[in-house]
């Protein structure tokens, strides 16, 4: 009897063998897919400001920049004669503020015309910081140019307006100023100054 239990044991074991031996598979194979962790993007690289001084030019693909005057003054009305009409452009000053500005020529240097050009900054005085109010440019005429042509010189200057107290105590600022590709406005802001690929800064004192 034994032997007849061991002999059925047996057959049993081997049927189930025999089973799992015909398991066939279409030769897929499945496997839990990984987690991908998604890195974060890096952070664009701050580009440091490049010190330039009054008499520098500022070359780059598409223009260049000449650094004619830096200064603080209560009026930068220009006067610009054409023919017999003389044109005065620029802001109009204050009593309460001066104006911190540089000026010079820009040129367009590109193969195409560049619209509504734009740079940024801010003028620092100590722990005082104040924006750029915007940047003038002027035709030879003394109209304002808000499309620049290659390879003619407009005149430009760039500012902003700080209180008169202010200069009391702090004679000497720095003015940080900065712009994207073909001056193209987008993203142009004082805030996105170091993530611009042109960046400037110059020291101005009265």
């Amino acid at each position: 009897m034994k032997k007849v239990l061991a002999l059925l044991l047996a057959i049993n074991a081997l049927l189930a063998t025999a089973g799992c031996g015909n398991n066939k598979t279409d030769g897929t194979v499945s496997t839990t897919p990984e987690t991908v962790t998604e890195q974060q993007a890096e952070a664009p690289k701050k580009v440091e400001a490049e010190p330039v001084a009054v008499g520098n030019q500022i070359t780059v693909d598409f223009a260049e920049i000449t650094i004619n005057e830096a200064a603080i003054a209560d009026d930068i009305k220009q006067s610009i004669k054409s023919g017999n009409i003389t044109y005065t452009t620029g802001p109009n000053p204050s009593a309460d503020t001066e104006f911190v500005y540089i000026r010079g020529t820009l040129k367009n240097t590109s193969t195409s015309s560049i619209n509504n050009p734009e740079i940024v900054g801010t003028v620092k005085f100590g722990e005082y910081s104040y924006d750029l109010k915007g940047l003038d440019i002027i035709e030879s005429d003394g109209s304002s140019a808000y499309e620049i042509a290659p390879l003619i010189d407009y005149t430009y200057t760039l500012y902003a307006e700080v209180p008169n107290a202010l200069l009391e105590s702090n004679p000497t600022c720095t003015m940080n100023f900065a712009f994207n590709e073909s001056f193209d406005y987008q993203n142009a802001s004082s805030e996105e100054m170091g993530k611009m690929p042109y960046n400037y800064s110059i020291s101005i004192g009265q």
